[in-house]
This record gives C-alpha cells, structure tokens and sequence, in this order.
C-alpha cells in the first residue's frame, strides 16, 4: 500500500462536512501469514467523517491455533483503539452515543464476542476474550459482519493486488 501511495503524491485523507459523527472501525487478521514463526498479522482502521482517522498493522506476539482466534487477537486491538478515541472524541465534544460498530469477516471471531459459551472453547485467549466481551457488554463496541472482498482492514495485514486497493482506498481516504 505504501509504495502504491508513494507514486500518487496527489492523494490525501478528505474528511467529509456534515454528517453524523459516528465512528466506525474494520478489524482483521491473516492466520499464521509468518512463514518463519506462524504467527499472525492483525491490522484496523477507524474512520470518522468518511477517512481514517486511525489504523495499525501488527506482528502478533503469539501463535493463534486458529483462523477465528487470529480475528479474535485483531479485533481486541481494534476494541481498544475503539475505547481509546471514544474517550478521545468525548473529550473533542463529540460523544460517542451509540457502540461504535467494527466490521469482522469472521463469523466465528463474532460468535466468540456475542456468546459467553465460546469462551469455554477457547481458554487459551480467555483474557483477551473477556476483555472484549465486556466491551461489547458495556456497548463501547459492537461486531457487525462484512463480506472478505469488502474488509477494508486486508489492506493493512497482507500484500492485496492492485485492483483491491484501488476499490478499498476510497473507503478510508475519503474520496
């Protein structure tokens, strides 16, 4: 992405007037993309006003033992970002009024968030889980499920071809 953005100096984040002022993240992983130790990159992006506002890819420090667990390691990053510019926002005078909404293309990483019994299935990211369902519990964020060629997040986790970058760079350039 980076090297895509270097031969296009002309673009730049456009954030949007008017609206509402509703923060919106998409979370995702790629499952033991490391050849050498298998562990996993998450990646995030919020977007506030139609750009991001905020985004990290990340080298996991732990193998996950599965593809819903990776999800699960990048969505409990993005659930704390998502606390972090909440009270960030609120501070701006822009409350967060309603669970900020991140996207997920994982339906088993949503099933662990919304349904306390996943987490018997999966002690071995059991703080990581309880953490994350009580933020879902106290409505600071709220999983919603999006179609893989649509997670804007693949951007910041893997080598994605020319095509897909040029459809997902609008999402969060504000263009």
């Amino acid at each position: 992405m980076l090297a895509y953005l270097k031969g296009k100096p002309h673009r730049g984040l456009t954030f949007r007037s008017g609206g509402e002022d509703i923060l919106v993240g998409y979370s995702d992983s790629t499952w033991g993309n490391d050849p050498e130790t298998r562990r996993s990159v998450s990646g995030f992006v919020f977007l506030l006003h139609g750009a991001a506002v905020s985004w990290k890819s990340k080298l996991e420090s732990t193998v996950a033992l599965s593809s819903s667990e990776a999800e699960y390691q990048a969505i409990a990053r993005a659930s704390q970002e998502a606390a972090y510019l909440r009270s960030f926002l609120a501070q701006l005078g822009l409350p967060q009024l309603a669970p900020t909404v991140i996207f997920e293309d994982n339906e088993g990483c949503i099933a662990m968030v919304k349904n306390p019994v996943s987490r018997e299935k999966a002690k071995h990211i059991d703080i990581k889980i309880k953490y994350v369902n009580s933020q879902y519990e106290q409505g600071v964020m709220a999983p919603a499920p999006c179609r893989t060629d649509e997670m804007v997040a693949d951007d910041f986790t893997k080598p994605v071809p020319r095509p897909t970058l040029e459809k997902h760079l609008p999402s969060y350039m504000g263009e």
